[in-house]
């Protein structure tokens, strides 16, 4: 997601329309790491919590929020961690955390969407601030031909280049 600075703070935020959105995290590999993911409204009620299997080498995997629990509310915005629990390094916890709003896509947009090519909708989402489905649609691209350009282009936009070339942990 990209970094948004303010006067006071520096926030990771992206919006989704996704009821049950997928999450994306960069994993360096790591001797012994667990990691925990974990969901809160914006008054840091836990909404959802679970441990992640990582992969055995770097890379980037994917979480979707699972049908479980109750489906992201249209204008909310929820706090999301990623903590990776490391027993070789120190300090032993490192974590990532943002924020994820989720908004109902504009009818131009969707009609936009309905027309345009995969890596078309990737820039449009993007453009839009749907970082979510940018980054999910960018993966799916990925993972089907690997000589499309829009992951390596979604991440080096918001600064990420250097994760661009990780391999996408199959799901």
């Amino acid at each position: 997601m990209p970094i948004q600075k303010t006067a006071s703070s520096t926030v990771v935020f992206g919006k989704t329309a996704a009821e049950y959105p997928t999450f994306w995290f960069y994993v360096p590999q790591q001797a012994s790491a667990t990691a925990t993911f974990v969901l809160q409204d914006q008054d840091g009620k836990p909404i959802y919590q679970s441990d992640v299997a990582l992969p055995q080498t770097a890379g980037i995997l994917s979480l979707t929020l699972p049908a479980t629990v109750a489906p992201l509310s249209t204008g909310k915005r929820y706090h999301w961690f990623f903590k990776l629990y490391c027993r070789s390094i120190s300090p032993p916890d490192s974590f990532v955390d943002g924020w994820i709003q989720r908004e109902s896509l504009t009818s131009d947009l969707t009609q936009q969407l309905k027309t345009a090519t995969p890596p078309h909708q990737v820039r449009l989402y993007a453009a839009n601030g749907f970082w979510f489905e940018a980054l999910t649609t960018a993966a799916e691209l990925r993972r089907t031909n690997s000589g499309d350009t829009a992951w390596a282009e979604l991440l080096k936009a918001i600064g990420l280049e250097s994760v661009a070339a990780e391999a996408i942990a199959t799901p």
